[in-house]
């Protein structure tokens, strides 16, 4: 007999990024490359500025490694349960920016209206738990813009 994938909850337990840590990198290596590029600017103000790109990679890859964030569990309602620090919230998917092979972005909204973007890469989960979320994800954006429809 066949199982509905649909039925169970998936639990994702995210691990830091190595592709969010390379993009983060790339980005700030060519804004860099952007700055030492031949211009109008004087050599006082591109070195703050050189500087400001070194403190915000520096910034930016602490924040990805250290972010501890959590557990989510996708129930079979469609509402989201995040679990950090031994506190239980519930949200509920209000837009699906991307969905892609490589990455997902969500906003997420809970009943008091606050809201928690999320980024997750394809490298912070195993195949298989990425892969449901993906197809789920396709799944419930068919499902708010024509309710009713499968795909």
């Amino acid at each position: 007999m066949l199982s509905n994938g649909f039925a169970t909850p998936i639990r994702l337990e995210p691990i830091p990024s190595k592709l969010y840590r390379h993009f983060i990198l790339f980005t700030h290596a060519l804004a860099v490359l952007a700055l030492l590029h031949p211009s109008s600017m004087t050599l006082l103000l591109r070195i703050p500025l050189i500087l400001g790109v070194f403190a915000s990679t520096i910034f930016h890859i602490r924040k990805c490694t250290r972010a501890d964030p959590g557990a989510w569990i996708w129930q079979q309602s469609g509402e989201w349960k995040s679990t950090r620090d031994n506190f239980e919230s519930d949200w509920v998917v209000q837009r699906i920016f991307s969905l892609t092979r490589y990455f997902v972005a969500l906003r997420l909204v809970n009943a008091t209206g606050q809201r928690e973007y999320i980024l997750w890469f394809r490298d912070q989960f195993d195949a298989g738990s990425f892969r449901r979320l993906r197809v789920r994800l396709q799944f419930y954006q068919v499902e708010a813009t024509r309710p009713g429809e499968t795909i």
